[in-house]
């Protein structure tokens, strides 16, 4: 889109189209505990290679589950319960972001449903 070649018009509705997706429509908490596992290289390849093909001991079962528990202390995120959410309108559509620079965004409304307590 090339703002230079717009009439007024079409700038004045492309301003009030930004404006309005500008606003926050609604807000919410999340009803629930949510993890973000962003594991990545070694650790994740080593699990899974570790896992493949082998047959185990009682004892080699334990030693994987107390590895693969480490892993995930190490790779996951915790979003608590009741962290608040904000939604903007985005070309018509709900779009829910967390409201604590998590990185949690453009969510549908159909998620925001499953995972909020809508309080606005």
């Amino acid at each position: 889109m090339n703002v230079n070649s717009m009439t007024p018009e079409e700038l004045r509705a492309l301003a009030d189209k930004k404006e309005e997706e500008a606003k926050q429509i609604k807000k919410g908490t999340l009803k629930h505990d949510l993890y973000y596992y962003h594991g990545q290289g070694s650790d994740q390849l080593k699990m899974e290679v570790r896992l493949q093909d082998v047959l185990m001991t009682k004892q080699m079962v334990e030693d994987t589950r107390k590895a693969f528990e480490k892993v995930l202390e190490k790779h996951i995120d915790k979003l608590e319960k009741g962290t608040p959410f904000v939604c903007y309108k985005n070309d018509g559509e709900e779009s829910w972001y967390d409201d604590v620079n998590f990185g949690i965004e453009d969510m549908s409304s159909e998620w925001a449903k499953e995972n909020l307590e809508i309080t606005l």
